[in-house]
């Protein structure tokens, strides 16, 4: 049984509750019927502020680590895209070039058939050259079932290229106008002046048989004279970059420089004449 003092407690207790209830009903009431109580919440509110901020603050950091990473993963994707679509449109625009750039060449080399006085002309392209250093040769993709014959003239949008050397049924070897075995007949287009042109087996080419009371200077254009029924006359071969004096000698020594881009022309054209024997361009 509980004691006296533990009954007297209990006791006192009880009415404790019963007044704390009863004042805060009153107070409620008051509260309610006078908003006496509203100062003192606004200034509590006031107070409890900071301390919702600092509870709040690891909800804020973790909900904006989250959207930085989201937002750095679309930025990221966003950059990927863009950096594909500028490779595709750099693609584009080189291939666009390089169309633009061969359409350049065709229509020079149109402009140069235009100019020779041929039956029929094809056009073909440089496939390879020949890794030979001492031979000055390239591979067309134009053979026997086109029709090609060795000893045709062959023109890029410049000039004189070479001649035919050998056919098979698909691909054709083209001797080079730089080729020491290359002798062409040409006339200086500013004099009328002739002589011949021959290869010196590297980038250059020799003017030979040019007397030296003929009028000749750096500059002049060399041209083919048609004089062996090679050519056709009037196809642009060299221009004229050094000339000398050589003591004894009733020669100029001259040398010229092919016009023709043998090093990087692709598109070539081929004169389809009659056939021309090679075995004088044979070493």
């Amino acid at each position: 049984m509980p004691s006296p003092q533990a009954r007297s407690l209990t006791s006192y207790d009880h009415w404790q509750f019963v007044a704390a209830c009863a004042l805060s009903l009153i107070l409620m009431v008051i509260d309610e019927q006078t908003q006496l109580m509203m100062q003192s919440r606004m200034v509590l509110s006031t107070l409890i502020q900071p301390l919702e901020w600092l509870a709040r603050l690891p909800e804020n950091w973790i909900g904006q680590s989250n959207q930085a990473l989201t937002d750095r993963a679309t930025l990221t994707a966003e950059a990927d895209k863009l950096r594909l679509q500028v490779l595709l449109l750099s693609q584009q625009l080189q291939a666009s070039e390089q169309i633009n750039q061969e359409n350049d060449r065709l229509r020079m080399l149109l402009g140069v058939a235009s100019r020779v006085n041929q039956s029929k002309l094809m056009v073909g392209l440089i496939v390879d050259h020949s890794p030979d250093p001492f031979r000055q040769i390239v591979r067309i993709n134009k053979g026997t079932k086109d029709n090609i014959r060795n000893g045709m003239p062959v023109m890029d949008a410049h000039g004189l290229m070479g001649q035919v050397l050998s056919v098979n049924f698909n691909e054709s070897d083209v001797l080079l106008v730089s080729d020491i075995a290359m002798k062409i007949p040409v006339r200086v287009v500013r004099t009328g002046a002739r002589g011949i042109v021959q290869g010196d087996g590297n980038t250059e080419l020799n003017l030979k048989f040019l007397p030296t009371t003929s009028n000749i200077r750096e500059g002049d254009v060399l041209e083919t004279s048609g004089l062996d029924g090679r050519y056709p006359s009037g196809i642009p071969v060299a221009e004229v970059v050094n000339v000398k004096s050589q003591a004894g000698s009733v020669f100029w020594q001259v040398s010229a420089q092919p016009v023709a881009k043998i090093g990087s022309s692709r598109e070539v054209l081929l004169l389809m004449g009659k056939p021309l024997a090679v075995e004088s361009v044979t070493p």
